[in-house]
């Protein structure tokens, strides 16, 4: 956490001021959260609880949560959260396996074909 900065430090932009007004307590709530307890009681990870929110894919910066994990678990994709280039990959993969547009893209009909 201590490598944890207001961007302005990179890029000498002011950050929007409701962010820099609260950043302590945000940088406390990142450390707080990933202390926190990552299964469920049924033995699961917390994320495999999450439900499609948004189209995802990759995008400069990259996509991040917990939908975005799940996904990860799915296609055996190393579980970072985060939607980068190998994670990509094994989405088209597997839309290709499953007769799915090959686009890269986690949309309504990849999830669905996922999950449901």
């Amino acid at each position: 956490m201590s490598n944890v900065v207001p961007h302005s430090r990179w890029t000498k932009k002011n950050c929007p001021r409701n962010i820099l007004r609260n950043w302590d307590s945000w940088v406390r709530s990142i450390g707080s959260a990933s202390s926190a307890s990552t299964s469920t009681s049924s033995g699961q990870p917390s994320y495999m609880n999450t439900s499609f929110s948004q189209n995802m894919k990759l995008r400069s910066p990259m996509m991040r949560g917990n939908d975005i994990k799940k996904v990860q678990h799915k296609i055996g994709a190393a579980v970072d959260g985060i939607f980068g280039k190998e994670t990509r990959a094994k989405v088209i993969a597997y839309q290709k396996s499953h007769g799915l547009v090959a686009d890269g893209i986690v949309g309504v009909k990849t999830w669905r074909s996922m999950f449901w």
